[in-house]
């Protein structure tokens, strides 16, 4: 009997102490998970990234091809593109990447009126082209990778692959000939004004990638900015369309002739249009 009543005190002992750590745990696990949530909240803080950057896309290869008698020798200039990034951090030195962007690429119409010229007959004329410019939105997806210097100092490497939507830019060619010719044994100059239109062509989304470099630089907890060098391209499919062409003969005497017509595109239907170019952007962005 006596020991009974020993290990039964023993038993409530024990049962008041477990109770009295259930209870501090209670007081205590509110504030254990407000810790955790805020640890998460750190941690994922630092997975994201985001960046703005411009600077200026230089168009190579056939894209800045300058050849009248090639179709995808599209006389790019030199052009602008802003984009925007953000990433996502799978490990310190490797994650996810996602990049928007526009951009706008000029045409040489000074070079194409140079070698209209050259190619004209031996009459006296001048050449006029206006062209709009080429205009580009590109999405990607991809991956990077960092190559850390110091605590503020790192190297990236991306490598992105997506699609970009663009339009062939409208282009219209004047050509000013001036004939000089006998009416009724009175000589007089006849000008002829002939303008041929090539119409904007919006084209479908299409296939594109894109590889680059750049360096990071830490300038606060939170704040880095950004430079990097990429080379993009796509190659879209153009149709060959017919182009309506005009032509007005002036005589001094006031006298205007009218012909309507359309230059028919001969060949192959389609043609494929490299659009390729190399970027150099400057930017800042921030972690969150």
């Amino acid at each position: 009997m006596f020991l009974y009543t020993l290990r039964l005190r023993e038993i409530l002992r024990h049962t008041v102490v477990l109770f009295s750590m259930l209870q501090a745990i209670k007081r205590v696990l509110p504030l254990l998970c407000l810790l955790l949530f805020a640890n998460n909240l750190h941690a994922q803080a630092e997975r994201w990234r985001v960046s703005a950057f411009v600077g200026p896309s230089v168009a190579t290869g056939t894209f800045a091809k300058k050849r009248l008698n090639e179709d995808d020798a599209a006389f790019a200039k030199t052009g602008i593109c802003a984009s925007i990034s953000l990433n996502y951090s799978l490990h310190p030195r490797y994650g996810l990447a996602t990049l928007l962007r526009l951009q706008k690429n000029g045409v040489d119409t000074k070079a194409m009126e140079t070698m209209s010229t050259n190619g004209m007959s031996s009459f006296p004329y001048h050449v006029s082209i206006k062209s709009e410019s080429w205009k580009m939105a590109i999405v990607m997806m991809g991956a990077y990778y960092l190559l850390p210097v110091n605590d503020k100092f790192s190297f990236h490497f991306t490598a992105m692959a997506g699609a970009v939507k663009t339009a062939v830019p409208t282009l219209t060619q004047l050509v000013y000939e001036y004939v000089t010719g006998y009416t009724n044994g009175v000589m007089e100059q006849d000008t002829t004004y002939t303008m041929v239109t090539k119409s904007s062509d919006p084209l479908r989304w299409t296939f594109a990638y894109l590889g680059g470099i750049g360096a990071n630089y830490n300038i606060g907890k939170n704040v880095f900015v950004v430079a990097s060098v990429d080379y993009a391209a796509a190659k879209p499919t153009i149709d060959r369309l017919a182009q309506p062409v005009t032509v007005f003969i002036a005589t001094p005497r006031g006298i205007v002739t009218t012909y309507t017509g359309t230059i028919v595109p001969t060949g192959a239907p389609t043609y494929r249009q490299p659009l390729t170019t190399l970027s150099v952007s400057f930017g800042a962005g921030i972690a969150f």
